[in-house]
């Protein structure tokens, strides 16, 4: 990772990646636990957030902040606590998960800003994990400006609002309880509704630096952007495998990835030896997924 920058002009480019580079998002609840802290931490902070995008195994937030103080301090507590929340999810007490440092890199003149936003935003497109920027539910670029009906909102989502009225994120345990019981039609209307109610980006502000929505979307359809400053690795394999692999899991196990990770190395390098022997996908995404360190 380069030397971290900070300027108050123009934006500021966030990255961060876990150890060994594993995929730490592996369900809905994972990204939606995610996207809560952000927003209720932002809230707190003096940074503006222009683009949101957890990807699998890695992390884009592209910011405004007055100070590098307030950049630091939501960078620093948003991580805390999500790695608290996850680090529960799987039965630890402790643990890290992200490499010490995060990238920043700042963007200063229009032309780099454009560029970075089409890159943040056009990650999972890249990944391929979608054909479009907005087709992403997790950058939120499909939330914005959609409303909800006061009148007809369930108890579910009274409680969601409340709960961010509070200045409150959503954990496992809450999500457990929101969701228990739900069909897939249900979840999925759960999901997205938390996902508004939470919304944290200022995609005006992004729209500035392009004159209208659809004006930045055929923009990010044209050009997917460039970060030289920051090294993202990527071994070159589409991220679309590791939804494959959790529905193989669930197949062969009849239990959910976060089930498997829950359990030791041994038992998780022979799901390793497992998928390996079908011969789908590449060994070292398999040892990512599997959260299992690098030969």
């Amino acid at each position: 990772m380069k030397r971290r920058r900070f300027s108050t002009e123009g934006c500021l480019h966030i990255y961060q990646k876990p150890i060994h580079g594993i995929v730490l998002f592996h369900t809905v609840r994972d990204y939606l636990m995610f996207h809560t802290i952000v927003s209720v931490v932002a809230s707190r902070h003096k940074v503006q957030v222009l683009c949101v995008c957890p990807m699998p195994d890695h992390i884009h937030i592209i910011l405004i902040a007055e100070t590098k103080e307030e950049m630091a301090a939501f960078v620093q507590e948003y991580t805390s606590i999500f790695v608290k929340e996850y680090n529960k999810s799987l039965g630890r007490d402790h643990g890290h998960i992200f490499t010490v440092r995060y990238g920043c890199a700042p963007k200063r003149n229009e032309k780099d800003i454009r560029s970075c936003l089409a890159y943040g935003y056009n990650n999972p497109g890249e990944r391929g994990l979608c054909r479009s920027a907005e087709e992403y539910k997790w950058n939120l670029l499909q939330f914005w400006g959609t409303k909800r009906d006061p009148k007809l909102l369930s108890t579910a989502e009274m409680k969601i609002i409340r709960m961010h009225r509070r200045g409150k994120w959503l954990g496992y345990d809450d999500l457990e309880t929101l969701f228990d019981k739900l069909d897939d039609q249900q979840s999925n209307s759960l999901c997205d509704f938390i996902l508004r109610e939470y919304f944290i980006t200022d995609i005006a502000a992004a729209v500035s630096y392009y004159g209208s929505f659809d004006s930045m979307l055929k923009a990010f359809r044209y050009n997917t952007g460039a970060e030289r400053d920051l090294n993202e690795s990527w071994i070159g394999y589409t991220d679309s495998v590791y939804s494959k692999m959790g529905s193989l899991i669930v197949q062969k196990y009849s239990v959910g990835i976060k089930d498997v990770l829950r359990n030791t190395q041994a038992e998780r390098t022979a799901v390793y030896n497992w998928l390996s022997s079908l011969n789908q996908f590449n060994p070292k995404q398999i040892r990512k997924y599997l959260q299992l360190p690098p030969d």
